[in-house]
């Protein structure tokens, strides 16, 4: 069976639920007003979940990429889907610093919030993920050209981005360093597009087995005693087996409906959970610790999760996509307005 990028596949969905939910636990252990990095499992969970989140967003956007020969038509819709809702949301998360006071965490100048607008969008309020993204999708024509003519030909791209990353402290400026970095993970994710994963359809115990082993062996031991080594390699080892973890467990095991409509619900709604989720936390960082006092770490962390999934579950499918102009501002695709007869 050869999986084509470009048909629906559920397992994709859920892929992509269980990724933005774990980035919904990662930005419940907040760090303002309290700092909950410095309670032990609290930061053992954010690691662990930092470990493979993002890397696993970006193996599914290489796979999903879909260049057709046109690249200004391919450009408009990158545009739409990915830098209209970076400028709408970012623009927004921005001046809430601007005038925010103590309500927000790292307040800023106008000119500061400017200037991470166009060309920093690494700390511009948390929406760095999009401008990555945005910088990778319109360089990726090239990269899908060449892996067109062999798909092995993405190894010395991966090699090139690798070696950079280790041997050189990139600058933020346009986000260049997540750039180099996440770039490796969507030339893997594009590389895996048309793969007959037929052939390997019988392995994936084996696969589910060794990606837990060598995730634990590289998370654990590689990072505890040989710091520097995670940083160069265990990195990559420790996203990759996570996320062969993950597809491997979720073809294999037959989940409730429930569950499996709410990852795939996440899932087709990650980038409008992605998008409300700095409002929701800095919202809840308010009412939680400052105004009701809650200073129970698991009890933190259970309520801003729980809050903000349900709300932005709501939020996204009753309210963001309820209308074309929501839609549009969003990132989801603007419906077509038959003609009434």
């Amino acid at each position: 069976m050869r999986v084509e990028a470009k048909k629906h596949i559920d397992l994709i969905d859920i892929l992509k639920g269980v990724a933005i939910i774990s980035v919904l636990i990662c930005h419940s252990v907040i760090v303002y007003p309290v700092n909950l990095e410095e309670v032990a499992w609290c930061n053992i969970l954010k690691r662990f979940v930092d470990s493979y989140q993002m890397p696993l967003f970006f193996i599914i956007s290489g796979f999903l990429c879909s260049y057709k020969g046109i690249y200004g038509g391919y450009l408009l819709a990158r545009v739409k889907r990915i830098l209209v809702p970076y400028i709408v949301f970012d623009a927004a998360a921005l001046l809430l610093r601007v005038v925010g006071g103590s309500f927000v965490n790292r307040s800023m100048d106008i000119k500061s919030a400017i200037f991470q607008l166009f060309l920093q969008g690494t700390s511009a309020g948390g929406y760095w993920f999009l401008y990555t993204l945005f910088i990778i999708s319109v360089i990726a024509p090239l990269f899908s050209v060449i892996l067109k003519k062999n798909r092995l030909l993405g190894l010395p791209i991966i090699a090139v981005c690798v070696i950079v990353s280790a041997l050189f402290d990139l600058p933020e400026i346009c986000c260049l360093k997540s750039v180099v970095y996440y770039l490796t993970y969507f030339i893997i994710g594009m590389m895996l597009k048309g793969c007959d994963f037929g052939k390997i359809k019988d392995k994936r115990i084996v696969i589910l087995a060794v990606s837990a082993v060598v995730f634990c062996l590289s998370f654990i031991p590689l990072r505890i005693y040989a710091d520097k080594v995670y940083s160069v390699a265990g990195i990559y080892i420790s996203a990759l087996s996570a996320s062969a973890f993950f597809a491997s467990f979720f073809s294999l095991v037959k989940m409730p409906k429930l569950i499996k409509n709410q990852l795939m619900t996440s899932g087709k709604y990650s980038l409008q959970y992605y998008l409300l989720n700095a409002f929701l936390i800095t919202g809840l960082r308010w009412l939680i610790v400052t105004k009701a006092h809650i200073t129970a770490p698991a009890l933190i962390v259970l309520i801003m999760f729980a809050v903000c999934y349900i709300v932005s579950y709501v939020v996204s499918k009753y309210i963001l996509d309820s209308n074309n102009f929501f839609r549009f501002l969003c990132g989801l695709k603007v419906q077509k307005i038959s003609n009434m007869e």
